[in-house]
């Protein structure tokens, strides 16, 4: 009761009530005084006092701005939160559902084929949770304030091995979907300094996602360079982002309207990850261009290794 009615908004405004008044009594006091003497001295109270509730303003102000912060970071928190436990829900429920009906024996009596095919959405379930539980912990690292890579920290990469790397993990995947995924190296340099699991990380983001976003045609990844930067593009042949959701593409959980069913699988926080690690490097840049039903490009510049 005596806390909710003793806000902080309440308080800081009865603090400078009262700071107000001292000013105003001390200013009385030194226009005043009887002699000379006790104005000089009242006129040395004023300055104090002034000084004194300037400080104690800028506290004022400071402590606002942290309360202002500290209710955005919960607000974040709960929100957090919130879409990861509707995250989760999904196929841990698939799972569960799909364990039971194995307990009861009921798919001993599938026929083979059927079998093997349950088997293979149970384990792709499986890996999908997984994957959830992976974004939901790197995502709880950067819910709070932009990080940074310290230089000291990072090592020398070559970026092309990394994106062949992040091709054979996936050129399986697309080649289920009639997709062709291809390499085009058009830079001299490039090598980066980063650190490797991150990179592959945001890249691959944005590669799992130009493939479970096209039905026809071919995923891209392009690299180039560009006055001292590498230029990382991932270029699909999908959706397309619609213009009313381009703004808020990169902040968690969110989805293309269009996408329907094919953004089941994800765990919305793909993009939110590669934007924060690519400008967790100094110089790092993300952007995009994209058209509705002709595809996306999706654009990382980093600093080329000295």
């Amino acid at each position: 009761m005596l806390k909710k009615f003793f806000s902080f908004k309440l308080v800081s405004n009865l603090a400078r009530l009262v700071l107000g008044f001292l000013v105003l009594a001390t200013l009385i006091r030194a226009v005043f005084s009887p002699t000379s003497f006790d104005q000089g001295l009242n006129l040395i109270l004023l300055i104090l006092v002034l000084v004194t509730s300037s400080l104690f303003w800028q506290f004022l102000k400071w402590s606002a701005r942290q309360q202002t912060k500290m209710t955005e970071i919960l607000r974040l928190r709960s929100e957090f939160i919130d879409m990861a436990s509707y995250q989760l829900r999904s196929p841990s429920s698939a799972i569960m559902s799909a364990l039971s009906f194995w307990k009861e024996g009921l798919v001993d009596k599938l026929p083979p084929a059927e079998k093997n095919q349950f088997i293979d959405n149970l384990y792709k379930r499986s890996q999908q949770l997984g994957q959830v539980i992976r974004d939901v912990l790197q995502a709880s690292e950067f819910d709070t304030e932009k990080i940074s890579f310290a230089d000291k920290h990072l090592s020398v990469l070559d970026v092309a091995g990394v994106v062949e790397k992040i091709k054979s993990n996936f050129v399986e995947v697309a080649r289920a979907k009639g997709l062709q995924l291809i390499i085009k190296n058009e830079a001299k340099i490039t090598t980066i300094k980063s650190f490797a699991d991150y990179l592959s990380e945001a890249i691959s983001n944005l590669v799992d996602n130009a493939i479970r976003y096209t039905k026809i045609g071919q995923v891209e990844i392009h690299l180039s360079n560009e006055s001292k930067m590498l230029v990382i593009e991932v270029t699909d042949t999908g959706l397309g982002i619609p213009v009313a959701d381009q703004a808020r593409i990169f902040s968690r959980f969110v989805h293309g309207a269009n996408v329907g069913a094919l953004s089941a699988d994800g765990s919305g926080l793909g993009l939110f990850l590669t934007k924060e690690i690519i400008e967790a490097h100094k110089g790092g840049q993300i952007s995009f261009h994209s058209q509705e039903g002709q595809g996306t490009t999706f654009k990382i510049k980093l600093p080329l290794a000295k």
